[in-house]
């Protein structure tokens, strides 16, 4: 029953070195496992913050477990169409990140729609004023806008808010009647979505917690790896141990001096056809089998299957190596 439990061992039908491969992989499904886990205690402290909650129809799966989903610090742009003939109001709407609130106004102004004619660009599409545009400054809607009541509405209403609507007349923030304004006129707004102290707070600490977290991973991944590495050698020795082997049963020896010689001088009965080196190997392999049952190293009649002699060539090396360096 022993006999045949080694027979169906892996280590002794393919031999150690798929008996390793199968550990390491064993060993690195374990790592990968617990790999995971840690990165999920990353994407749940990405994923609390909600940071990009507001953009719930653009923000995928994988974007809402990302570092960017802890929010950050923005400008906002908001901006709507004047209906100077059949409304009387005009209403925009600001939206910042869930992890930031309204905490002033960077610009605002009117400005012509940059889709139709004599309209300008740069204004309406970043929602800023450059006070250095002298056409945008000095247009027809700039010079009439009331900038700082409009601002002023703004911060009263929104401050310190996550989203807002403000509802404007257009006399708070046009000094000019609607018969005298032009029709693709835009209102724009750019503000500041700042995090508060204790939200900064807040995901510096978690944002710790995760990279610490990330530095684990790496750290164990690569202990985990040089642990490998080196149980490999250990193990790969083991299973030779434990594995009979052809090179458990082989011995090196040194023959003495003249004994091929002497053994020549007593062959008197070699002829031309015998070969005198398998003849010598013959009664080597005789005399070590013989020697082995008389010693009782063996409880069977021991068998030599190969005997292979060679030439120490130790000191034509060291002969060779000193030419060479002479030679230099």
């Amino acid at each position: 029953m022993r006999a045949a439990n080694k027979v169906l061992d892996p280590a002794i039908i393919y031999g150690p070195g798929i008996q390793n491969y199968f550990s390491m992989q064993w060993r690195m499904i374990v790592l990968f496992f617990f790999l995971s886990i840690l990165a999920c205690c990353q994407m749940f402290i990405y994923r609390s913050f909600n940071g990009l909650g507001y953009l719930t129809e653009f923000v995928t799966t994988t974007a809402d477990i990302s570092l960017g989903n802890m929010g950050f610090s923005a400008s906002v742009c908001s901006k709507m169409p004047v209906d100077w003939e059949h409304r009387t109001s005009v209403t925009l709407t600001i939206s910042c990140q869930q992890t930031t609130q309204i905490s002033s106004v960077i610009s605002s102004g009117m400005s012509l729609d940059h889709h139709f004619p004599d309209g300008l660009f740069d204004a309406n599409h970043d929602c800023y004023v450059d006070k250095n545009d002298t056409r945008l400054n000095n247009s027809y809607e700039m010079r009439q806008f009331r900038k700082e009541a409009f601002d002023a509405k703004i911060l009263q209403t929104c401050l310190g808010k996550q989203t807002c609507q403000v509802e404007y007349q257009f006399y708070e923030f046009a000094r000019l009647p609607p018969s005298l304004q032009r029709l693709n006129t835009l209102l724009f707004v750019q503000t500041a979505c700042t995090q508060t102290e204790e939200t900064l707070e807040s995901k510096n600490l978690w944002g710790l917690v995760a990279a610490c977290t990330g530095l684990a991973m790496c750290g164990y991944f690569w202990s985990t790896i040089q642990y490998l590495l080196r149980m490999d050698k250990i193990t790969a020795r083991l299973h030779d141990l434990e594995i009979i082997t052809v090179d458990d049963y082989t011995a090196q020896t040194r023959l003495p001096t003249g004994l091929y010689p002497d053994f020549l001088r007593s062959q008197t009965d070699l002829t031309s056809e015998d070969v005198p080196i398998q003849r010598f190997t013959k009664r080597m392999i005789e005399t070590i089998e013989a020697q082995l049952v008389s010693d009782n190293l063996t409880a069977t009649q021991a068998k030599i299957s190969l005997v292979h002699f060679g030439f120490n060539n130790e000191t034509l090396l060291v002969k060779l190596e000193e030419m060479a360096n002479a030679l230099k």
